[in-house]
């Protein structure tokens, strides 16, 4: 009908105009929302072929959003210890539900939590979005903390696992004891000097008893920058060196020049302990170790080596990865965020809570190790801010505001013709 016509020009500008506001509305909404993406409509002409084939008649616009996903906005430093920023390009991999049923969805937004899961009967811990989707990454193992980075595709990621009560620490036996320090030179020969320094054997928490084992080196003045070191230990046999004590030789500036005979200041000895039976091989080293005009004494003492630990607190490190802190004083990777991105992100399809889903258009997901790219760093602490720019939102809502309004002109014009005609022909 001709009057159905001449309301369709300001009809569909009116919902174009409406659909302009709404995206105002959503960017100024989310402009405190971390990682959210600041959207834009763009207008298309509606035309209409005539009869003839040639005349061309104006139909109104049409709206389409555009959300500028590749945009980046600013990183403000948050302290959190689940808060992280993708600085570049890529995305976290997140995906709806913990089990590989749910639909993989990638963000931008690195605001994390602790959520609870029940996993066959046991109680887990796993790090979730804003939106409630379980980041993706991979896992290091529980005792040893190997971790492997696997980028063969979303099959080789899994829920981020941050439980306290399965994370384990476990024991390492002490391998090398470094020593600095002093001999007094004024020492009377035939005089001892005893240091004595914890180790550990490495036998965990398994056998109900404590890993600290006590080494003693005990120093005798042999002569003129000579010494003779006996190594012993507590509840325990040095089985090697099978030939004690060591010579220990000084020159006259007090410098260390011989171990046992050696020039190299290292000597390796061996522990076997009683209660629980375990041998702990263990290289000493006493490079730096001196004989000047100063009273005898150990200044520093580097020793490896621990006990079990449980796992006390995680927080995201450098490069992505989830590092946790034992209770032996260990702090380790216990997992590493993935990195996802795709060809074209602009086609991703746009889904609420600022995620987004890939398309046939966008093309397919590739992962990338945090650790061995430079698409993107990691900055543990951060996020990424809402690329909302309040001020270009107003002078947009002013700008549509007039636009809306000479739409609604343009109806009331056209409904006052047409009522003009029909009094017209009444």
């Amino acid at each position: 009908m001709p009057s159905a016509y001449l309301f369709s020009s300001g009809l569909s500008a009116l919902r174009a105009q409406s659909a302009k506001f709404d995206t105002i509305r959503s960017n100024i909404e989310n402009q405190s929302v971390p990682g959210y993406k600041a959207a834009d409509v763009r207008f298309k002409d509606l035309v209409v072929s005539g009869e003839d084939g040639r005349t061309e008649q104006l139909n109104g616009a049409r709206a389409f959003q555009q959300v500028f996903i590749s945009k980046e906005g600013d990183y403000i430093t948050t302290g959190k210890d689940f808060d992280g920023a993708i600085a570049g390009s890529g995305f976290y991999v997140t995906r709806t539900s913990f089990d590989n049923s749910g639909d993989i969805e990638l963000t931008d937004s690195g605001a994390f939590n602790e959520t609870l899961v029940d996993v066959d009967g046991e109680e887990r811990v796993f790090l979730t979005d804003v939106k409630g989707n379980f980041l993706l990454g991979y896992n290091a193992d529980t005792a040893t903390g190997d971790l492997t980075v696997d980028l063969s595709g979303v099959g080789a990621l899994s829920p981020i696992d941050v439980t306290r009560s399965t994370a384990l620490s476990v024991a390492n036996a002490t391998t090398t004891l470094a020593v600095l320090g002093n001999l007094a030179p004024d020492t009377a020969v035939g005089a001892n000097e005893t240091f004595s320094f914890t180790v550990l054997d490495g036998t965990g928490d398994a056998d109900e008893l404590a890993d600290e084992r006590l080494v003693t080196l005990d120093f005798t003045k042999t002569g003129n920058n000579a010494w003779d070191m006996t190594i012993s230990a507590e509840n325990g046999t040095v089985s090697a060196p099978a030939v004690q004590p060591v010579p220990v030789t000084f020159d006259a500036n007090g410098q260390l020049v011989s171990l046992n005979g050696s020039t190299t200041p290292t000597q390796d000895f061996t522990v076997d302990w009683t209660g629980p039976v375990v041998s702990t091989p263990i290289n000493l080293g006493l490079a730096g170790f001196t004989q000047v005009s100063a009273p005898s004494a150990i200044s520093r003492v580097n020793v490896n080596g621990n006990s079990d630990g449980f796992l006390r607190e995680v927080a995201f490190g450098q490069n992505g990865q989830v590092i946790g802190s034992f209770s032996n004083g260990i702090a380790r990777p216990i997992g590493q965020v993935a990195l996802g991105d795709v060809v074209a992100p602009e086609r991703m399809a746009v889904l609420n809570g600022n995620h987004y889903r890939i398309t046939q258009n966008s093309g397919e997901l590739a992962l990338y190790d945090f650790t061995d790219t430079t698409r993107a760093t990691f900055q543990p602490g951060a996020l990424e801010r809402s690329t909302t720019n309040l001020t270009q939102e107003f002078t947009n809502l002013i700008v549509t505001q007039r636009a809306y309004s000479s739409a609604a002109t343009t109806i009331r014009t056209v409904d006052e013709m047409m009522q003009t005609a029909t009094n017209l022909k009444n």
